[in-house]
C-alpha cells in the first residue's frame, strides 16, 4: 500500500472521488425509487379517495335524508344509539389491520411464498372472530345495565328494542383482517367498491322510505343497520376472494398455537395498537354522548350534523393513510431512511395543500349546506360545523405521522400521545360545553389535535432520525 501511494499518488487522490461519485449514484437512485414510490402512494390514494369521497357524499345525503324524516330529537336518539355501539365496536375490534400490514410487509420483503402469510391471516381472522363476539356480549351487558338504572320510564321500550338490534352490527364487522389483505395487496378499488355500495343501497332504501311516508325512527334504522352489514360483509368476501386468486390458504395453514411462535410480538402490538385507539375512540366518538348527556338528543343530533360535514374534509386524510402505511412499513423494512421521511412530509403536504379549498368552501357557505342538507331546523348546527373544521385542518396538517410511527415500531409513542392529548381534551370539554354549548365539543378537539400535531412531529423527527433501521421488531422471528 505505501508503494502504492508512492508510485502513484493521483490514483490514491481519485479514491475519494471514486466514492463520492458512487454516492452520488446512490442517492440519485434512492430518490429515483422515492420518486415511483410516491407516484403509487398518490395514485392509490386517488383511487381510494374518489371511491371515498362518493362513499361519503351518499353518506351525507342520506344523514340528510333522515334528518328531514325525522324529528330532531328522534335523529338524536338515532345518533346515540350509532354513536354507542360504534364506542363498543371499536374498543373491541383492537384494530387488528395496522398489525396484520406490519407484519405482513415483513414477510412480503423477505420473499415469502404464502405460507406465513396464510397463518398470518388467519391468526388475525381469529382474532377479529373473538373481538367480535365479546364487544356483542359487552354491548347487550352494558345496554341492560342501564336500562335497569334508567328504569322502565327512563327510556321508551321502542328506542330500548332499537338499541339491542343494533347491537347485532358488531357480530358481523370482523373486517380488520380482511381490510388488512385488501390493503397489502393494493386492492384499494375494492374497499371503494363495498363503502360505495352500502352508501348507495342505504340512499335509495331511506329516500323511498322518505317519500312513500313510512321514514320513522324504527324504519331508517333498520335500513342503516343493514346497508351496514352489507359494507362488512363485501370487505370480507372480497378479501377471501383476493387470497384465493393469490393461492394463500388461512384454512390450511399450522394451527394458531404455532401462530404465536411464528410472530412472537403480534398480540402486544395488536393490543397496544387497539388501545391507542381505543383512547383516541373515546373522544371522536364519545364526544356525542356527552354533548346528549348535557343537551339531550336534540343537542346531540345538531352536533352529530355538523360534524358530519365537517367530517368530509377529513375523508381526504383517511384514504391517504390507509394507502401509505404499507408502504411506509416496507420501506422501514428496507431501510430507505431519506426516502420514508420524504414520503411522509410530502404525503402530508399534499394532503393539507387538498383540504384547503374544502375548508374555505365550508366555512363561507355552512348556513347554505346545512339548510340545504336537512333543512331550517337544523341551521343551529352551523356554528358548530364552522368550528369543527378547525380541527380536522389541523388534523390534515399531520396525516401521516401516525403511519410513520408505527411503520417504524414506535406504537407506544402513539399511544402516550392519544393519552396526553385525551387528557386534555377532558380537562377542556366539560367547561367548555358549558360556556358555548354543543360547540364546546369542537373546541375540545382542537385542543387534542393542537397537542396531537405537536407531539407526533417531534416523536417522529426523533426516532426516524435516531432509530437505525432493519427488519421490524419481532419479524421473521419464527423457524
Amino acid at each position: 500500500m505505501r508503494i502504492l501511494r508512492r508510485s502513484n499518488p493521483e490514483c490514491m487522490a481519485s479514491v475519494p472521488q471514486v466514492r463520492r461519485g458512487i454516492e452520488t449514484v446512490l442517492a440519485a437512485r434512492r430518490r429515483f425509487r422515492s420518486a415511483a414510490l410516491l407516484r403509487r402512494v398518490l395514485l392509490n390514494w386517488g383511487i381510494v379517495l374518489s371511491g371515498g369521497a362518493t362513499s361519503s357524499l351518499l353518506t351525507l345525503a342520506a344523514v340528510g335524508v333522515a334528518a328531514r324524516a325525522l324529528t330532531p330529537s328522534d335523529f338524536g336518539v338515532l345518533v346515540l344509539i350509532q354513536t354507542y355501539v360504534r364506542i363498543i365496536d371499536g374498543i373491541a375490534s383492537l384494530q387488528t389491520w395496522q398489525g396484520i400490514i406490519k407484519y405482513a410487509a415483513a414477510e412480503q420483503q423477505a420473499g415469502d411464498s404464502g405460507s406465513r402469510l396464510g397463518l398470518l391471516v388467519k391468526y388475525g381472522f381469529s382474532i377479529d372472530v373473538a373481538a367480535c363476539g365479546v364487544g356483542y356480549g359487552m354491548s347487550l351487558i352494558v345496554l341492560w345495565s342501564y336500562f335497569y338504572w334508567a328504569g322502565p320510564e327512563g327510556v321508551a321500550h321502542v328506542h330500548r328494542a332499537l338499541a339491542f338490534s343494533y347491537c347485532t352490527f358488531i357480530l358481523f364487522n370482523a373486517v380488520g383482517t380482511a381490510t388488512a389483505v385488501v390493503r397489502i395487496f393494493d386492492r384499494f378499488i375494492l374497499i371503494a367498491a363495498a363503502q360505495n355500495f352500502a352508501a348507495f343501497v342505504r340512499l335509495v332504501c331511506l329516500t323511498l322510505m322518505w317519500i312513500l311516508g313510512q321514514a320513522d325512527v324504527v324504519v331508517v334504522a333498520t335500513i342503516w343497520l343493514i346497508s351496514e352489514i352489507v359494507g362488512s360483509v363485501a370487505i370480507i368476501t372480497f378479501a377471501c376472494v383476493e387470497l384465493k386468486r393469490r393461492h394463500i390458504a388461512p384454512a390450511g395453514a399450522p394451527s394458531l398455537k404455532k401462530a404465536r411462535y411464528q410472530f412472537p410480538e403480534l398480540w402486544s402490538y395488536v393490543w397496544t395498537t387497539g388501545l391507542s385507539s381505543t383512547t383516541r375512540l373515546t373522544t371522536q366518538e364519545f364526544d356525542a354522548m356527552l354533548v346528549g348527556a348535557v343537551y339531550g338528543a336534540t343537542g346531540a343530533g345538531l352536533y352529530h350534523l355538523g360534524k358530519r360535514v365537517a367530517v368530509i374534509v377529513a375523508r381526504l386524510g383517511e384514504p391517504l393513510q390507509q394507502v401509505v402505511y404499507p408502504e411506509l412499513a416496507r420501506l422501514w423494512a428496507t431501510g430507505d431512511r431519506p426516502g420514508f421521511r420524504r414520503v411522509v412530509f410530502l404525503s402530508s403536504a399534499a394532503a393539507a395543500a387538498g383540504s384547503l379549498i374544502i375548508i374555505t368552501i365550508i366555512l363561507f357557505l355552512s348556513d347554505e349546506i346545512v339548510v340545504a342538507l336537512a333543512g331550517h331546523d337544523y341551521i343551529a348546527a352551523s356554528s358548530i360545523l364552522s368550528v369543527h373544521i378547525f380541527v380536522y385542518a389541523l388534523y390534515m396538517s399531520g396525516v401521516t405521522l401516525v403511519p410513520g410511527l408505527l411503520a417504524m415500531g414506535r406504537q407506544m409513542d402513539v399511544l402516550k400521545i392519544h393519552l396526553l392529548g385525551t387528557g386534555v381534551f377532558y380537562i377542556v370539554v366539560f367547561p367548555s360545553l358549558l360556556a358555548f354549548g354543543p360547540a364546546g365539543a369542537s373546541a375540545a378537539h382542537i385542543s387534542f389535535n393542537l397537542v396531537w400535531l405537536v407531539a407526533s412531529y417531534v416523536a417522529f423527527l426523533v426516532n426516524s432520525q435516531r432509530q437505525p433501521f432493519g427488519a421490524p421488531t419481532g419479524a421473521r422471528l419464527g423457524p
